[in-house]
């Protein structure tokens, strides 16, 4: 298999939805919360993703392994880019503050409890299409948010003032209707999940 892809001339798309049907009912009926990373409405990604693990051959053909990423809302996470924007301080002030954040990227999970700082060489090493990915390594995630960079994502102005280090600027930038507060997080999506099921077709 080319880097690991489902070849969709092997396994076309109404046969592997018929796996991953399988599969979420199969948690379902076992009480899990967990239920596929990649939802079934993005069934192109799985073509995208180098999922499959081991191929084998026999009398009767081909069998493939393949890995199905399963999340929850506390395992599966949306990554958010930062990038640096001065803030003002007062309108007729030429000084500007600038947050020092701690890594280029934050992650946050769907059920927002949990945070994880990430470097983009982290991020580089999660597999998959642009709008999902699934990150094999494990990365550090931590209750509720504690890093300068998360408390600007959700917002939290006055813990961000505490926590974050701070540096003063001499730049001439008008003031907007809109103030920055230091940092705009809003470009891609990218899921990525620290559990998975190995199936056999």
């Amino acid at each position: 298999m080319i880097k690991g892809l489902i070849p969709s001339n092997l396994v076309p798309k109404s046969h592997l939805r018929s796996i991953l049907q399988e599969v979420v009912l199969r948690h379902a009926n076992g009480g899990s919360r967990l239920t596929l990373a990649i939802s079934l409405h993005n069934l192109l990604t799985y073509y995208e993703t180098p999922l499959i693990e081991e191929v084998d051959t026999s009398e009767i053909g081909l069998t493939l392994s393949a890995t199905i990423p399963l999340a929850s809302d506390a395992t599966a996470f949306t990554v958010y880019k930062a990038t640096h924007i001065p803030m003002p301080k007062k309108e007729e002030d030429s000084n500007a503050l600038l947050y020092q954040i701690e890594t280029e990227y934050i992650a946050v999970s769907d059920n927002r409890r949990y945070t994880a700082p990430m470097t983009k060489e982290q991020l580089n090493d999660c597999v998959g299409s642009r709008k999902y990915a699934v990150c094999l390594k494990h990365f550090a995630t931590y209750l509720n948010p504690t890093s300068c960079i998360a408390h600007l994502r959700m917002e939290n102005d006055h813990k961000a003032l505490t926590l974050c280090k701070i540096k003063k600027l001499q730049t001439a930038i008008p003031r907007t209707s809109t103030e920055s507060r230091g940092g705009t997080m809003a470009h891609h999506r990218i899921k990525s999940t620290l559990q998975d099921e190995n199936i056999k077709e």
